[in-house]
């Protein structure tokens, strides 16, 4: 849910900043549907990585982590936020990746892969639209 929530106030807030969030949304999405079935396919000893845990759906990477990392990384120099937010903001998001796992939701895997994804298209957006 969170990263439904930044989108909408990137929208509402930025909109300018909105429209390089959305990619990383979408980048996720055509990753799980197009990249993780191709991946399968292709080399099957994957499959319990890519899949959510009790569940058939692919869950790799993280959205929720991708889209909170990318925000993070472009927010903090972007917006010029204190220390003090900054680390509570970091704070958060190792709550939501921890979330996603207590939940089941995801593997630590999925959860690596989408900070670290996050943390790439979040540095991308802040150097070509900060």
């Amino acid at each position: 849910m969170i990263h439904y929530t930044i989108l909408l106030l990137l929208f509402f807030f930025d909109p300018e900043i909105f429209v390089p969030f959305a990619f990383v949304a979408l980048l996720n999405v055509f990753i799980k549907h197009n990249i993780c079935p191709w991946l399968v396919e292709e080399y099957p000893w994957m499959e319990p990585y890519l899949r959510r845990p009790y569940s058939s759906d692919f869950g790799m990477p993280s959205g929720h982590c991708q889209v909170y990392w990318a925000f993070i990384t472009f927010a903090v120099p972007y917006y010029q936020l204190s220390t003090v937010l900054a680390a509570a903001l970091i704070l958060f998001g190792f709550c939501v990746a921890w979330q996603r796992l207590e939940d089941d939701q995801h593997n630590e895997e999925q959860v690596l892969v989408g900070s670290l994804l996050g943390v790439v298209c979040g540095t991308y957006i802040h150097y070509h639209y900060g």
